[in-house]
């Protein structure tokens, strides 16, 4: 969470720092994370898996987690081998805002929806929900119970938002299967209810955006597994939302993986950052070109800094109303 300590020491570090470079920050915060990841879990669990009981929040130690994740790995990988299960990956997919474009493969085109399915399950297979599903047994210590939640929640209505919603009409559509009949069994099913005081404490402790004090300088990678790019998106509106979207800027690097920069982009950053504080004004130290210029003259790894706008985080709890 080092991205969104920064952005919290952005936020309150008047009169302590001058500025603040971030580097692929988990910036949309705790309770977005532990939603949007919750979403996708439970999709998986109840399409793949509609006949067992798998444990998704709860967990009395983080081997519960582990053996969670396991069933649904498996489930996963079984998925894989058929169209209809493609098609309901590519739907927790969206929901996880998962990118679709993996390690050692070229981007997939935008109308390619198996493609952009199978880089999208190239990331699952990696053993990501491991990572996912061991954390929240943590989170849930410090937080003194559940964040997540899904009651209320229209599952039709949070694919409207994402980026790959084509994608998975498509690969639906393909496969034969209703997709209206599988978005509403997840809406019909959706009766976890986060613990308020445990969302209060991650909204207090673990969130960022409320308003900036310093001038910050985020980078993120387009195409981030861990930390969708999608949260930049989030936290953004948030900075705008306190009137201080001024002090914020937002720049991207064409690469696959979690914090996956050149040396040359790191240091290209902190000079646009301390530039900045120097002067007093942006100008176009943050632009795309400007930073890949920047990032050219020291010779060193070579950048990709390119013009990229994120798409809109899929999170929200929306009334059914």
């Amino acid at each position: 969470m080092g991205g969104l300590v920064n952005a919290q020491i952005a936020r309150d570090g008047t009169g302590l720092i001058d500025g603040a470079l971030g580097l692929c920050g988990l910036v949309a915060g705790g309770v977005d994370l532990g939603n949007y990841q919750y979403d996708a879990e439970y999709a998986l669990a109840s399409l793949l898996l509609p006949d067992e009981q798998v444990e998704l929040t709860g967990f009395t130690g983080m081997a519960d987690g582990y053996l969670s994740a396991q069933q649904l790995d498996t489930a996963v990988a079984a998925a894989q081998t058929t169209p209809q299960g493609r098609a309901r990956i590519a739907l927790a997919a969206a929901y996880l805002n998962l990118p679709d474009w993996a390690p050692a493969q070229d981007p997939p085109a935008t109308d390619d929806a198996a493609g952009q399915e199978a880089q999208q399950y190239a990331w699952l297979a990696q053993g990501m929900l491991d990572f996912y599903m061991t954390g929240p047994y943590s989170v849930e210590q410090s937080a003194g119970g559940n964040a997540s939640g899904n009651a209320g929640v229209d599952y039709a209505a949070l694919l409207h938002d994402s980026e790959h919603a084509a994608e998975v009409a498509t690969l639906y559509s393909e496969a034969g299967l209703d997709l209206h009949t599988d978005l509403s069994t997840l809406t019909q099913g959706a009766d976890l209810h986060a613990d308020p005081a445990a969302v209060a404490h991650l909204q207090a402790t673990s969130t960022a955006g409320q308003h900036l004090g310093v001038p910050l300088l985020d980078l993120h990678t387009t195409s981030d597994q861990l930390v969708p790019v999608q949260q930049e998106s989030a936290f953004a509106a948030r900075v705008r939302s306190a009137g201080d979207g001024a002090l914020l800027r937002q720049a991207y690097v064409a690469r696959q993986g979690h914090c996956n920069f050149t040396a040359a982009e790191i240091v290209a950053g902190v000079h646009a950052i301390d530039q900045r504080v120097t002067t007093g004004s942006w100008g176009t130290l943050a632009t795309p070109g400007a930073l890949q210029r920047s990032a050219d003259a020291l010779d060193l790894d070579g950048a990709a800094f390119v013009p990229y706008q994120p798409s809109r985080l899929v999170v929200g709890r929306r009334s059914l109303g």
